[in-house]
């Protein structure tokens, strides 16, 4: 399977036995062979404190090869802020 190519089969399973046939749906999961790349290699945000819950900032794009041309980047953060630097998750949506 590869998700650049292909992120879905279906197909209809017959077995030999001559049992019922079944539909079968994969869904090929990216297991992003590539890291993500920033414009820049640091970026200071600074959010106010009385920002509210879920509040939305801008970050730089990153590009990812796995990822489609037209595809968009949302982040969130994973951990608490240890040392001062937040940890994010990038989920493509």
């Amino acid at each position: 399977l590869d998700y650049g190519r292909h992120t879905a089969y279906d197909f209809i399973a017959i077995p030999v036995d001559g049992s019922q046939a079944i539909h079968v749906d994969v869904r090929a999961l990216d297991e992003n062979e590539n890291a993500l790349t920033f414009p820049v290699p640091f970026v200071n945000i600074e959010i106010s404190e009385y920002a509210r819950l879920h509040s939305e900032v801008a970050l730089p794009s990153a590009s990812d090869a796995d990822a489609s041309p037209l595809s968009v980047d949302k982040y969130r953060i994973l951990s608490g802020n240890v040392s001062n630097a937040f940890v994010f998750a990038v989920q493509l949506i």
